[in-house]
Formats: structure tokens, sequence, C-alpha cells
């Protein structure tokens, strides 16, 4: 889904009634195999069906060709794209275990450097008070 979503990313969905879903909007479908894995691809075409469930062709933006398949979406929400966490862009977290800590352990500093100054201007006031 380059050049707007990219391996890495953490991406931000909604329920949306599947009769609502319009050209142009990516959502996340199951793959036909039966695998239980998903993909996230943009709809170009889409078709209410008799039975009222709603038939997609999709594309992913970054495929030269259109899906060679369509998937009928037979439930009454699907989730639909609606922002993406650039979560590639934060080495650390991806790093495992030990990057998760020293993420945490730099977020905890930059915290105290923030709150230091005023829990100390604070115990002044109190103190103050007290003459």
């Amino acid at each position: 889904m380059a050049p707007s979503i990219h391996r890495g990313d953490a991406l931000v969905f909604r329920a949306q009634p599947t009769t609502n879903v319009e050209r142009g909007q990516i959502l996340l479908l199951p793959l036909a195999d039966g695998s239980g894995a998903s993909y996230v691809h943009r709809v170009i075409e889409k078709k209410i069906q008799p039975n009222s469930s709603v038939e997609v062709r999709t594309k992913g933006d970054a495929n030269p060709e259109v899906d060679n398949w369509r998937i009928t979406i037979t439930s009454s929400e699907v989730p639909v794209y609606v922002a993406t966490l650039p979560t590639r862009h934060l080495p650390l977290i991806s790093a495992g275990k030990w990057g998760g800590v020293a993420l945490l352990s730099a977020l905890s500093m930059i915290c105290v450097s923030l709150i230091w100054p005023i829990a100390r201007s604070r115990k002044r006031e109190i103190a103050d008070s007290f003459e």
C-alpha cells in the first residue's frame, strides 16, 4: 500500500456498515484461502448483491494490477482504514525486549526531568509558607 502505508506501520480501523463501503476506501479483508490471515487493499469496484451482501474488487496501491479475485462481504460491518501510526520510525520498539526497556527508560528520564523542577519549586513554596 506504499506510499501511504509501509510495512511495519500500525494501522487504525473503524467499523463501518458494509453497505456504506465506497470506491477508494481501504479495507481490512480476510484472505480467500481460509487461513485466517488478512490483507489491506483499496476498493476499486463495489456491487450490492440481491441478498444485500456486498461484492468488492480491490487493488494494492503498490501493485501494478488489480487483484484477480472479488470478495463478497457477508458481515454487516467491515473494518475501514482511518489512520496510520508510523511505528517503523521507532526502531527501539521493534528491537525486542531490550529495545522496549531502553525506550521505557528514556521516556522515564524525560518525565523525571520535566517533573523534578516543578516538584522542587512546589516544595519550596510549602516550606516558605511555614516561616
